[in-house]
């Protein structure tokens, strides 16, 4: 079995019922508000096709003039690394 990530879409909402239990906080409201503004990005993690995690990611901002040369990427990769790091 091999985790893997999709981008969350609209229609695919439904699959979180899965991982919304009494300890979780998903609201699937509020996940079809946050969907419907484009700058917002939701990533479900599916493992053998069912959906078992969701990261929500809302607000990436890089200053304009280093914008389209991959910093934003690599911030990204940053912060997944020091994320781990503090675990």
């Amino acid at each position: 079995m091999e985790l893997y990530l999709e981008q969350l879409q609209e229609q695919d909402i439904i699959l979180l019922r899965d991982i919304s239990d009494e300890t979780s906080d998903i609201d699937l409201e509020n996940i079809k508000a946050f969907l419907a503004e484009k700058q917002n990005i939701a990533l479900v993690a599916k493992l053998s096709g069912k959906a078992i995690g969701l990261l929500y990611v809302y607000s990436v901002d890089i200053h304009t003039e280093c914008r389209e040369k991959g910093y934003g990427s690599q911030f990204m990769q940053l912060a997944i690394k020091w994320t781990k790091d503090k675990m």
